[in-house]
């Protein structure tokens, strides 16, 4: 299966709050904690990584709660109080197995990709 991008679409400024961020740029639950020992079975340490930096990880789980609620809709626009729509359809996976790959350095700034591009030949 392709990687698909799992970035929430970003609300309309007008139902932003006065204050503080007013969406998650990804669902919750999307993201994993690594702890010491974790790392240590991955033959990784914290200093093998830097803030926005990128890779790609492979991972093994197994289903451990299947939930498909309905509720009674509440209000116009059909979201509860979280914000989740009436009826919800949730899987929860454990991850039993995990692989990283070697990691990406940081993003790059467009001053280097231009430097990069222009050092490739034609059709490169």
């Amino acid at each position: 299966m392709p990687i698909v991008d799992m970035t929430n679409p970003e609300p309309p400024k007008e139902e932003a709050p006065a204050k503080g961020p007013y969406y998650d740029k990804y669902p919750y639950g999307l993201k994993i904690t690594l702890n010491g020992q974790a790392l240590e079975k991955l033959g990784l340490s914290s200093k093998d990584f830097n803030v926005k930096t990128t890779g790609n990880l492979n991972g093994t789980f197994k289903v451990v709660a299947v939930r498909d609620n309905q509720r009674e809709k509440i209000g116009s626009t059909g979201l509860n109080d979280l914000g989740q729509e009436e009826g919800s359809q949730e899987v929860e996976l454990q991850i039993t197995g995990l692989s990283i790959d070697k990691m990406g350095s940081k993003p790059k700034g467009r001053f280097q990709q231009m430097m990069e591009d222009l050092g490739k030949g034609p059709g490169e």
